[in-house]
């Protein structure tokens, strides 16, 4: 109740409150099996994983950029220790993460970047394929330069085990990105992204893809290659 709670203080102690008692489940459990894969027990099951981020999701887009920060820090935190566990939450926290990098209060957007970083260093790349590419396009126009930043960090390490879902989901939102982006960091970052897929994919095929939306698609992917 505190984390909804009217007083901002209580919302932002809250959700160091529960960071806390998470971190300290997932301790206890690693001194108990040290030669274990680190598993927090009371999230043993995935309802368990969602339940913990559903509490703190809310709060990243919280009214307060004191708990909104508070709420990041805890997330990093949090995937930070649990790493591929936290799967199961990722279609909700994702998004909230997109909408911290598109603060324009710069502790929270500082803190939603780390929580990002930590998400793409702990989670593997091939979990985060989806839902990553679906912040690029359909996230805040403030969001998706760090969003597409992220998916070609994304792209370069899943691509070799996944290239099925990097096709389906990374590429379709690159060329929606290159088509309707404003904004000249949000080109240089989706120019980045398209290059990224030219390495894995090849320059060919990916002009073949353009070809099929449109004429106009195959040439301003070929100017962006060229770029």
């Amino acid at each position: 109740p505190r984390l909804t709670s009217s007083a901002w203080d209580a919302r932002m102690e809250a959700a160091g409150e529960l960071e806390a008692l998470a971190l300290s489940a997932l301790s206890a459990q690693t001194k108990t099996s040290p030669r274990a894969v680190p598993r927090v027990s009371v999230f043993a099951d995935d309802n368990a994983v969602v339940s913990l981020f559903d509490q703190l999701v809310p709060r990243l887009a919280d009214g307060n950029a004191k708990v909104q920060t508070r709420a990041l820090e805890a997330v990093t935190a949090l995937v930070t220790a649990l790493g591929d566990r936290a799967a199961p939450a990722l279609s909700s926290l994702v998004p909230g993460l997109g909408g911290g990098v598109g603060s324009s209060n710069e502790n929270t957007k500082a803190a939603a970047s780390a929580a990002v970083d930590a998400l793409t260093r702990r989670v593997s790349s091939h979990l985060l394929v989806q839902h990553v590419s679906h912040c690029v396009s359909y996230g805040s126009a403030r969001s998706i330069p760090a969003m597409l930043d992220a998916l070609t960090r994304v792209v370069a390490s899943s691509f070799d085990e996944k290239p099925t879902l990097v096709s389906k989901y990374a590429l379709p939102a690159a060329m929606s990105t290159l088509m309707n982006g404003k904004g000249a960091e949000t080109k240089t970052a989706a120019r980045a992204l398209l290059k990224q897929l030219e390495r894995k994919i090849g320059r060919e095929p990916l002009l073949s893809h353009a070809a099929m939306r449109s004429a106009a698609a195959k040439a301003k992917l070929d100017e962006a290659l060229a770029a």
